[in-house]
């Protein structure tokens, strides 16, 4: 594969000079002719059209759109690996005793705690940037 990317990377950078008004509409069209031919039936293209207007919507009202196609991706994942670790230990502290797992979770919290810490830093520097400064 490093190979072939190697050899094609000159033709693949080709498509930066693609106008937008042309390759969008390709790649449209290619997604619907891939749903469509993934079961031979229109509902396909309709539950394409569908997310894509929930995409364009996402965007279009400020959502972030990677932990919306995260959780796509990796639900049904992360609902078998649920159960399965359920029926292994009915104990609902499995998740904070269990050393790994753990982990995990803590830094998932310091994670948010972090990103919640730093929106709120923002926002009393834009704050305090925006009061009008008086002297005496």
């Amino acid at each position: 594969m490093i190979v072939l990317q190697w050899l094609g990377a000159r033709f693949y950078l080709k498509i930066l000079h693609v106008p937008k008004t042309v390759l969008i509409p390709v790649v449209l069209v290619f997604c619907v002719v891939g749903a469509y031919a993934l079961n031979n039936t229109v509902d396909n293209v309709y539950v394409l059209l569908l997310f894509g207007l929930i995409g364009y919507l996402f965007v279009k009202f400020g959502f972030p759109l990677p932990p919306f196609i995260l959780g796509v991706i990796l639900g049904d994942q992360i609902e078998t690996n649920l159960v399965r670790a359920i029926m292994t230990d009915a104990d609902p502290w499995l998740f904070i005793t269990r050393p790994i797992s753990g982990v995990m979770l803590g830094l998932s919290v310091l994670s948010v705690g972090l990103a919640l810490w730093q929106h709120r830093r923002t926002e009393a520097r834009l704050a305090e940037s925006a009061e009008p400064e008086v002297e005496f």
